[in-house]
């Protein structure tokens, strides 16, 4: 069974070793570098795993997390952030998120 993952990153560097690492893993990996981007492809496609990060141009990712989990309920989502706060943090876990975490981390 191959896991498909869509990344919301704004970071260019990030976001291809994030495809880069999940590739080697044999997930399905789709790439976005805004919040609205990433809402299009939600709306294109299926997908078992969101990693978004908190901080995107135009629309904050915890926005981009609830428009995610109403169109895809049963999605998993996990919200990346270089700028974690407890306020966020739970912010995140109310809004939907399975996990929260911060930058940088160990695949």
């Amino acid at each position: 069974m191959t896991f498909s993952l869509l990344v919301i990153e704004d970071e260019d560097p990030i976001r291809k070793a994030l495809e880069r690492y999940f590739k080697k893993k044999s997930f399905e990996v789709s790439l976005a570098s805004s919040g609205e981007e990433g809402l299009a492809l939600l709306k294109t496609g299926r997908y078992d795993l969101l990693l978004i990060d908190l901080m995107l141009p135009n629309m904050s990712g915890i926005d981009v997390l609830r428009q995610a989990k109403q169109m895809m309920p049963q999605l998993v989502c996990i919200v990346m952030t270089g700028f974690g706060t407890i306020p966020s943090a739970v912010e995140a876990i109310k809004a939907g998120a399975f996990h929260y975490i911060t930058k940088p981390f160990d695949l």
